[in-house]
């Protein structure tokens, strides 16, 4: 049966490399197949795995990563903005090589990039983690940004990589240097899923966090359903699988 992957939506923040990555822990235990990361560049050229470029909603410092150095950064209280839990305030930013050290044969990774001015040497960085620890096979990289998307490509041709939308409209589906189109689910039909798969390119949908419409894209085919609940949507892949079996057994059975 075609299989639709889990994308844990994680990038906030993660726990230091020193104690546990706690958000990159729970999602290799809730199986996902990928964790969906944002990377920013520091000031000093160290990539960072963090959702927004400003500090200020995450750690209360209300300056820019790319403003900042990471020994600045790497020692700033990330997690209390989660909670009052104890193994929150042990939560660091960590740099996109500490989690491909520790995701690397554990689980996939699609890394999106946020392109700024000001972060000049960001894709460049990306590519070259990617191809030190051999993760060409096991990752995507995305932006909302074509030219860093072309940038991958002149690089190393064979990193895969997708196209982030908000929309599914116009002629988007032949565009060069995308393995895959990433598009919030409330633009997606059978119509769209199909259009993709015939020009061979991947559909990932997001960010869906209830059973009933990860069944329903599910249903219709998507490559991969990007999730803050990744054990729910494997719940959802399953039970595609199961209704599947069960179908194809009747259908064997009972054939004339």
């Amino acid at each position: 049966f075609s299989d639709t992957l889990t994308m844990a939506h994680r990038g906030s923040s993660y726990e230091a490399p020193e104690n546990t990555m706690l958000a990159f822990e729970n999602a290799v235990k809730a199986t996902a197949d990928y964790i969906e990361l944002d990377v920013h560049e520091t000031k000093d050229g160290e990539i960072v795995v963090i959702h927004d470029d400003n500090l200020k909603r995450t750690t209360g410092v209300n300056k820019k990563v790319y403003n900042m150095t990471y020994d600045e950064i790497k020692d700033l209280d990330a997690g209390s903005y989660f909670g009052d839990e104890e193994e929150f305030k042990k939560c660091r930013i960590p740099t996109l090589e500490e989690v491909m050290s520790y995701t690397k044969g554990k689980i996939k990774l699609n890394i999106e990039i946020k392109l700024s001015a000001y972060e000049p040497d960001l894709v460049e960085g990306v590519a070259a983690l990617i191809e030190k620890y051999d993760y060409k096979d096991e990752c995507y990289v995305t932006s909302m940004n074509y030219k860093a998307l072309t940038e991958i490509k002149k690089i190393n041709e064979e990193i895969k990589t997708g196209y982030i939308l908000y929309s599914a409209y116009g002629n988007y589906y032949n565009i060069d240097n995308v393995d895959a189109f990433s598009i919030n689910f409330s633009y997606i039909n059978k119509n769209v899923v199909d259009a993709i798969h015939y020009r061979g390119k991947q559909l990932f949908v997001w960010t869906i966090n209830d059973r009933k419409t990860a069944e329903k894209m599910v249903a219709m085919g998507v490559d991969a359903v990007i999730t803050d609940n990744p054990v729910m949507g494997k719940e959802a892949t399953y039970a595609r699988y199961s209704y599947s079996l069960i179908e194809n057994v009747l259908s064997y059975v009972f054939e004339d």
